[in-house]
């Protein structure tokens, strides 16, 4: 019989994956991100110029 504690000590799947996720990390540009930023507020606005016109 197998010794349930040799079950238990196996990582599992995201145990496994969690030390990719962090070797995964984009690192954005500053004026990139001000740039999606100041589009993201923008495009509501625009938006809203259309619906209530």
């Amino acid at each position: 019989m197998t010794d349930p504690r040799s079950q238990s000590d196996r990582p599992t799947g995201k145990a496994s994956e969690s030390p990719q996720a962090k070797v995964n990390v984009v690192e954005v540009d500053p004026v990139t991100l001000f740039a999606i930023v100041a589009a993201l507020l923008i495009v509501p606005v625009f938006l809203a110029g259309f619906f209530f016109q």
